[in-house]
């Protein structure tokens, strides 16, 4: 790992605010969101990121930078936004960074990589790695082998638990366009790395909660959809929401669309409950209907969605620990921020031509 450093000085920072990731015509810069001036501070600019990739912890955040068309040039970024400085992560030869999770101290990276060049549709060579923060350092914990079926997925890092001190991965299928099924769990030696949800119970992006102690997932039930509803390739819409007690274990379900489904959703700043966006089943095809507060036994609505008749989505929520909800809304030109408090919705941030990614709350 090698060191960068962009000078930034924390303390030019506002107090509270919201890490934000704003995208345009190829080019990714970081920022944080100043409530009061409604103005986003640069934090980093310039990183061709494309998707962007990242993982965050206190003070820190971690995120591919692309080098090119060949992932395997693709390096990860491990940056602490208050003071500028960086390590870069570098792939050994042949291989690419498929996903990682920062732990909940900021200290270690886990991260997951493929082997391009030995790899093939019969079988996959993976390994799941560690990066030493402090030392600058790099280990193997776990591996496949040349009989490693495809079918079985990668399972790829993507949060990091400070209650059961264990890392928690996704299965990618590399030759299904890496398409994201199954939930796995293993402790940061590498051991005991287990199968916590099969495949077809879980479909999209888990969250896991603030406090580490829950999963949030979603899963398809296939026979509840609309009854034009054509499928796509690619993976099913989820119209059932779930959660896993990470300590214990059991799974439950906490709410289902019916007919209808969920796009994008997160946390409460309380890992109370989470903030679900529900959409409904118009016209053949699915629109975003209204943000809802979902716990084990409740569902509330917590701000409308203006409908509207030209194509736009909500790609992303979140909430601070004040109880303001913020989601994103995009559409064919420009991005907005929306800010809602006690159902009091209005937009505060205009981004055009470009996307917005949420990345989390500040408060100092």
């Amino acid at each position: 790992m090698k060191e960068n450093s962009e000078g930034r000085l924390g303390s030019a920072l506002p107090q509270t605010g919201l890490l934000v990731a704003l995208a345009r015509w190829g080019l990714t810069t970081f920022g944080l969101f100043d409530v009061a001036s409604r103005q986003v501070i640069q934090i980093a600019s310039g990183k061709e990121t494309g998707p962007l990739m990242i993982s965050l912890a206190p003070n820190l955040f971690a995120y591919v930078v692309r080098e090119g068309p060949n992932p395997g040039k693709n390096t990860v970024e491990i940056m602490n936004w208050r003071n500028g400085k960086s390590l870069v992560l570098q792939p050994a030869s042949d291989t690419a960074f498929l996903g990682f999770a920062l732990d909940p101290e900021g200290k270690t990276l886990a991260y997951a990589a493929m082997n391009l060049r030995a790899s093939r549709s019969t079988h996959v060579i993976w390994h799941i790695g560690l990066a030493n923060l402090e030392r600058g350092e790099t280990r193997l914990i776990a591996s496949s082998n040349s009989r490693t079926p495809p079918e079985e997925g990668i399972p790829v890092p993507f949060a990091w638990s400070n209650q059961t001190k264990r890392v928690y991965l996704q299965g990618w299928l590399p030759f299904r366009g890496m398409l994201r099924q199954s939930i796995w769990s293993m402790n940061p030696d590498g051991t005991q790395l287990t199968k916590i949800i099969a495949g077809p119970d879980s479909v999209g992006v888990p969250r896991i909660s603030p406090d580490g102690l829950r999963l949030g997932y979603l899963s398809a039930d296939l026979d509840k959809l609309p009854p034009d509803y054509l499928p796509a390739p690619g993976v099913p819409p989820g119209n059932v929401l779930s959660v896993m007690d990470l300590i214990g274990a059991s799974k439950a379900v906490w709410a289902r669309a019916g007919a209808g489904a969920f796009g994008t959703f997160g946390w409460s700043a309380a890992s109370e409950d989470l903030l679900v966006l529900a959409q409904s089943w118009v016209k053949g095809r699915f629109r975003d209907l209204e943000v809802r507060r979902i716990g084990k036994a409740t569902s509330l609505t917590s701000a409308k969605i203006v409908p509207s008749e030209s194509p736009k989505e909500i790609t992303d929520i979140t909430e601070c620990r004040d109880r303001t909800l913020y989601w994103v809304e995009k559409n064919l030109t420009a991005t907005k921020l929306y800010a809602s408090r006690d159902g009091n919705a209005q937009p505060v941030f205009d981004f055009p031509d470009g996307t917005i990614q949420l990345l989390g709350c500040v408060n100092r």
